[in-house]
């Protein structure tokens, strides 16, 4: 029988107008350098990853990895994590591997009406670092490119690495996002974000240039970005955001679109409906339009939950009824706000 997951009432009455805003490490970084770090060592070369995410999708990599490398088979519980899935497979698939892989069944709806992935792509690109595969010339139109481009970034550091070499993997911009959010949604005060900084690696850094649109101004300020909201910089009409590229930042952006009077219309959102839960039925609860608490289901979607817990500083609380869904990205979400 499974246990009853108790409401969550999300508050922030209690917070100051500057608020400190820690963000995890990369998890698309440190998922595609823990298997990097694998491949390396079976050839001789050891290399040390520095700041490596500590989510549940991470760990679940981490575990089937150390599983190989100790010659144990192993059942590993991918849950709803697709890159798991898809990472460790394709070492599976190669030779490399030697694990059962099990997943809930929302992953598996999830890997059967979407096959052609980043992810997948990815997976593929990595197992195959050593030879021409990863000489992708042409790609399926609704594959978000920047992730496939981090891969292939990485893989050419991973290359020119010598033994004893240290990779630090820096801050996450798609954990950043739901920051955006909050100041979109909130109109004052300040959010800092420690260590956050510009990012060529990272597509979702666009979240930036994005949210100015919100009104979010962004400066980086003695190894942070602080951002504050400038009314100034809000588009004066109707805007389209094209989300091919960067499907995690929906949310984030349809929760601060609720807020402004102009219309903002997403297109490319298909990716949307093959995620931890089908997001764009997820973000039909944004019609309602409470006076002071908000009732939200998050259908097991951490993304949802930190989205839509924002809307708590528009509306006093958000009452959720998952809150430890975020372990799946973002672990340490809610000590932001104590």
């Amino acid at each position: 029988m499974n246990k009853q997951l108790r409401s969550f009432v999300f508050s922030t009455d209690h917070l100051p107008k500057t608020i400190r805003f820690n963000v995890p490490p990369s998890k698309s970084i440190s998922n595609r350098m823990l298997l990097i770090r694998h491949l390396l060592r079976a050839r001789g070369i050891r290399i040390c990853l520095k700041n490596v995410s500590n989510c549940e999708d991470t760990g679940i990599i981490r575990s089937g990895i150390q599983a190989i490398e100790s010659n144990t088979p192993t059942t590993v519980d991918c849950k709803n994590s697709a890159t798991a899935y898809r990472f460790l497979n394709a070492l599976n698939n190669s030779g490399k591997g030697h694990l059962t892989l099990v997943m809930s069944q929302r992953l598996k709806e999830r890997l059967g009406n979407n096959k052609m992935t980043s992810q997948n792509i990815s997976a593929k690109l990595l197992v195959n670092m050593f030879n021409d595969y990863n000489k992708v010339t042409v790609l399926p139109t609704k594959v978000s490119k920047p992730y496939i481009n981090m891969t292939q970034s990485l893989i050419k550091w991973a290359k020119e690495a010598k033994n004893g070499e240290e990779y630090r993997i820096e801050r996450c911009w798609s954990s950043a996002a739901f920051a955006y959010c909050l100041m979109a949604v909130r109109k004052c005060g300040s959010v800092i974000i420690p260590q956050l900084k510009p990012s060529l690696l990272q597509g979702d850094s666009i979240a930036e240039s994005l949210f100015r649109n919100f009104g979010v101004r962004t400066e980086f300020i003695n190894r942070a970005a602080v951002l504050t909201f400038d009314p100034s910089l809000c588009v004066k009409g109707d805007i389209e955001i094209d989300l091919a590229s960067y499907p995690d930042l929906y949310l984030p952006l349809a929760v601060a679109a609720s807020q402004f009077r102009f219309t903002t219309r997403f297109i490319n959102t298909q990716a949307q409906s093959y995620k931890e839960c089908d997001r764009m039925i997820a973000a039909e609860q944004l019609k309602r339009k409470p006076t002071d608490s908000l009732q939200i289901q998050t259908f097991g979607d951490h993304r949802v939950a930190m989205s839509f817990a924002m809307l708590a500083f528009r509306y006093g609380n958000v009452i959720l009824d998952n809150k430890n869904c975020v372990r799946k990205s973002f672990p340490n979400f809610w000590r932001n706000f104590r």
